[in-house]
């Protein structure tokens, strides 16, 4: 029994616990981003043994992750083990190339996990925080207080970390974060200073793994909070008075020192920001590449097909010869055994052929022949 029904990729949820999917010639029309969550669709709607047939013209190796190739000519895959989560939702665009941030208000188990893991890592802190995963995508965060930490930077929007995080403090947080994810252990740095609102803050980071999942930690939480009173109140002005010239000469060269750290952090942010650019671009053209070969390889089985059809042509041509000659032969072998005279003519009474019986009528001879 076959069942036929309209369905959207796009808008429609996915069927579930399909053996088979045949989707030929359908990706080509749409952008990488469309591709990619399809894939991921389809990779949902499959059985763990279930099977996606692809077209001519389609990436058989593209989605690695999900599928294995078991006949990359006839682009059929394998459905991998284990299960995504779907997107959210598609991009407004089938040319979209921004990535989407994943959803952070998915009612799922690790949703639950990760608002109750920051919530119990949070108490004894009471800052403003952020919870991200391993690509430093927020998925997470407490609410307004995050407000003064954050600067976007002018590009596409994004929930990158390190792409809306203030700029004076993203090198102090990427430092803590490496840091953190290396020796899975907390990592408090509480001599920074911000300038928020015009006015010099002393901010304290703490960057904390989540309690492992596996064998390293998926996300981690970065907080930030002011110190209670700042450094310079916490002096005193008996003590700022009794400073001799040495010290405020120190203090001059360390501002000088801040001024230069500072210009450093921000050729840091702009060389990453290029690199970004740079990776981006390299992934266009990479994926043109494909798209080039995906049509050189489509080109070569047109071309295969086309040898093929001359090849039967060819053969059916010497076939046809083979009978033609095994003809003349049987023609030849009637005409020598035949003992009746007799002289073949065409339309100029030339002697095209004639019997061995004519030779005792007639003194002709094989040269007398016409040439055909």
């Amino acid at each position: 029994m076959c069942v036929f029904s309209v369905h959207s990729l796009i808008k429609d949820p996915p069927f579930s616990r399909l053996n088979l999917i045949s989707c030929r010639n359908v990706l080509i029309y749409l952008g990488a981003e469309f591709q990619t969550r399809v894939m991921q669709m389809f990779h949902n709607a499959l059985t763990p043994a279930g099977f996606l047939f692809l077209g001519p013209s389609e990436s058989a190796s593209r989605d690695g992750k999900l599928f294995d190739v078991l006949n990359k000519k006839h682009r059929i895959l394998k459905r991998r083990g284990g299960r995504l989560t779907l997107p959210a939702a598609f991009p407004s665009g089938a040319g979209a190339s921004s990535r989407t941030p994943p959803s952070a208000n998915r009612n799922t188990p690790e949703a639950d996990f990760i608002a109750k893991s920051a919530s119990r890592l949070m108490e004894r802190h009471a800052p403003a925080y952020f919870v991200i995963d391993r690509t430093h995508e927020i998925i997470r965060f407490s609410g307004s207080e995050t407000g003064p930490y954050v600067e976007p930077s002018e590009s596409a929007a994004s929930l990158n970390l390190f792409n809306i995080l203030r700029m004076d403090l993203r090198s102090e947080v990427r430092a803590a974060l490496q840091e953190a994810m290396i020796a899975q252990k907390p990592v408090v740095n509480d001599r920074l200073s911000v300038t928020i609102d015009g006015r010099r803050r002393d901010v304290v980071l703490i960057v904390e793994p989540f309690p492992d999942i596996g064998e390293k930690a998926k996300f981690c939480v970065i907080a930030c909070r002011e110190r209670d009173r700042p450094l310079a109140d916490s002096l005193g002005p008996q003590v700022l008075d009794a400073m001799s010239q040495d010290t405020r000469a120190l203090e001059r060269e360390l501002r000088g020192l801040r001024a230069q750290l500072q210009t450093a952090r921000d050729e840091m942010e702009a060389y990453i920001e290029d690199n970004r650019s740079a990776t981006e671009e390299y992934q266009t053209v990479n994926e043109e590449l494909q798209s080039s070969n995906e049509e050189l390889e489509t080109a070569k089985e047109e071309m295969q097909s086309v040898n093929e059809e001359l090849q039967i042509v060819n053969n059916k041509s010497q076939t046809k010869s083979e009978a033609t000659a095994q003809a003349n032969s049987d023609l030849q072998n009637l005409l020598d055994s035949t003992q009746i005279a007799t002289i073949f003519l065409d339309d100029e009474l030339r002697i095209k052929n004639f019997t061995p019986a004519t030779t005792d009528l007639f003194p002709i001879r094989s040269s007398d022949r016409v040439a055909l």
